[in-house]
């Protein structure tokens, strides 16, 4: 992953490379298990999980990322406090390195003080794509235009999930086409 991020800043020095991480509370609820956790021994191991991703997300900025993308699927039973306090020092790191921050999540981790926030059922500054978009171009250039239109001026579009490898390449292309024509930018 460091390696990756390295190659990808030398070949892209005036891009932004972005680097992704699971959410620290996303991670807590994985070594939980299937079993109920309690609030507060989510909430330890969660702040533990958030002091360990912070130091990967300086390592990665260290190698060239300009942006980290925290994927946080389970925002638990911590509160919004508790969960703002949990991703404070990925937070740090980030306005350390004068680097962009956003997070993919449910609605409850919307404030937890990222710069753009991303869901399926919205955004702020991001969208997410469904991976089913990238059957078609007509069925891309619908999903393209509703999660711009999500993500607003500038906004981040992702895809939420891995593009499927039946996936049709004429619609790739076009995408690529359409971030030529915005120099990079988003549409």
């Amino acid at each position: 992953m460091l390696t990756l991020t390295e190659i990808l800043a030398a070949l892209h020095p005036h891009g932004v490379v972005a680097a992704s991480i699971t959410g620290p509370v996303t991670i807590a609820r994985q070594l939980a298990g299937p079993d109920p956790v309690p609030a507060d021994a989510l909430e330890t191991a969660a702040l533990d999980c958030g002091d360990v991703l912070a130091a990967l997300a300086a390592a990665l900025l260290g190698r060239g990322a300009r942006e980290i993308v925290v994927w946080e699927s389970a925002a638990g039973d911590l509160a919004p406090g508790a969960l703002a306090d949990v991703h404070a020092p990925i937070l740090r790191r980030l306005g350390l390195a004068e680097a962009g921050g956003l997070i993919t999540g449910p609605e409850a981790v919307r404030h937890a003080g990222y710069a753009r926030w991303a869901a399926p059922t919205g955004g702020e500054g991001a969208a997410l794509i469904e991976p089913a978009a990238f059957a078609g171009r007509a069925t891309l250039a619908e999903a393209l235009a509703s999660a711009a239109a999500t993500a607003g001026t500038g906004g981040v579009l992702l895809s939420h999930g891995p593009v499927p490898g039946d996936c049709d390449l004429a619609a790739l292309g076009a995408l690529a086409e359409i971030r030529d024509d915005h120099e990079g930018g988003t549409p």
